[in-house]
């Protein structure tokens, strides 16, 4: 490729928003904002909570569910992916900075914005070097055994929420459970109750029509009744106030990071963190791109990943990537194109600005009951009987895959199978 084809490949990817915003269709407008506004309320909970498994304050959760979703959805290729906080980058993330700086201190926050901004200039790279292709190894039955563990990886780590068992957050399956089974005596009936009650409305409204947002009409609901009857007397679990904040600015003061030589250990936990988006975020965005029938350019969504990282790092976030929940999520509401996400972030900001103490009564075990159906839904159940009763050897690959996903860290989980 000519120096010159190689410029016009980089402006073409760096322009994609203006694609984007030409292509638009006026009849996409109100799925687009059916599908942002539910992504967004369950979005504004589990960004706090991720925020904190890294060990960071929420606003660096909500900051990055912001800017991010919107970055990755106007710089990428896939109308469903949605960009943001995630489980695993979070883990992660926590892992690459208690070593260098205390969590809480001025020194870990700067630390998490710069790690994000190298995580987005490393995935930028892999775009423009077409490492894309390389998740093109995994098979169709990589992707449906994968699919399928990360939808039992998302039902279980939401029992804790469901029951309302105060136990330890765990990175390991087997450690929730082993905790779930040794404190079951401590099951909280009303919130077992109200999630189910919860997924039921959603099945109901979503048998009858599919233009009513059934996921967010339930939590609306069940808001409502806990507003109603109290929080109190009802003794469920709710997410708590939402503080109210905007996007600020990263202030960058780098000098300890060389005084304390951890520019090095920064840029290969950047490394580490960007071969994880690489995963996470190209096979969801291809299986749903498989069921929506979407083409999916691998190499821009490679660039919209490492945009949205870079962005979220100078807006007081961190490192983010494609949300297994939240895409399915957006997915399964009718999402037309990539402006969903973008109205999921505006929605997230207009949320937390003004409805942040509302949030209070939103009850965690009906989330979890719509987070455990979206994970349930996320399985392709016909695929995997095809590959059952067409071939071994696929059946092998499936499975392995599948058991990778639950006992070992995600990243790997692919390339095992």
């Amino acid at each position: 490729m000519s120096p010159k084809e190689s410029l016009r490949r980089y402006a073409r990817s760096f322009a994609r928003p203006l694609d984007i915003l030409r292509g638009y269709r006026k009849r996409h407008i109100r799925p687009d904002l059916v599908s942002g506004a539910t992504v967004a309320v369950l979005a504004i909970p589990q960004c706090i909570a991720y925020a904190a498994i890294a060990g960071l304050p929420p606003t660096y959760g909500l900051y990055a569910a912001v800017v991010a979703t919107i970055a990755g959805a106007l710089w990428g290729s896939s109308r469903h992916l949605s960009t943001g906080p995630t489980n695993a980058i979070s883990i992660l993330v926590l892992s690459i900075l208690t070593p260098l700086a205390a969590i809480g201190a001025p020194e870990y926050l700067v630390a998490a914005s710069v790690l994000a901004v190298m995580v987005g200039a490393l995935c930028i790279v892999f775009g423009f070097a077409g490492l894309g292709m390389l998740v093109n190894f995994a098979s169709r039955s990589v992707l449906l055994g994968f699919t399928a563990g990360a939808g039992v990886l998302i039902a279980v780590g939401q029992l804790r929420n469901l029951l309302n068992i105060d136990i330890p957050r765990s990175s390991h399956m087997w450690h929730t459970l082993f905790n779930l089974f040794s404190s079951l005596d401590q099951i909280h009936l009303t919130s077992v109750v109200l999630g189910g009650v919860t997924v039921l409305v959603i099945l109901v409204i979503d048998g009858f029509t599919r233009r009513l947002p059934g996921s967010l009409l339930a939590l609306v609901g069940a808001g409502v009744v806990m507003a109603v009857v109290g929080v109190e007397r009802l003794g469920v679990a709710v997410v708590g106030e939402v503080p109210r904040a905007i996007p600020q600015v990263t202030e960058f003061s780098l000098g300890w990071m060389f005084e304390r030589d951890v520019v090095g250990a920064l840029l290969m936990g950047a490394l580490a963190v960007a071969a994880l988006g690489l995963v996470e975020a190209i096979s969801i965005a291809r299986e749903i791109a498989r069921q929506s029938g979407e083409h999916l350019d691998v190499d821009q969504e490679l660039i919209g990943q490492g945009v949205a990282n870079i962005a979220a790092g100078f807006f007081s976030g961190y490192a983010s990537s494609g949300s297994f929940t939240r895409s399915a999520v957006n997915y399964q509401s009718g999402a037309r194109s990539q402006m969903s996400s973008v109205f999921c972030g505006l929605f997230i900001l207009a949320g937390v600005l003004a409805f942040g103490p509302l949030a209070a009564y939103l009850p965690r075990a009906s989330l979890a009951g719509m987070i455990m159906l979206i994970a349930y839904r996320m399985v392709d159940w016909r695929g995997v009987r095809r590959v059952l009763h067409s071939s071994r050897s696929e059946t092998g690959i499936m499975v392995s895959t599948f058991v990778s996903t639950l006992v070992v860290p995600l990243e790997f989980a692919v390339l095992a199978g």
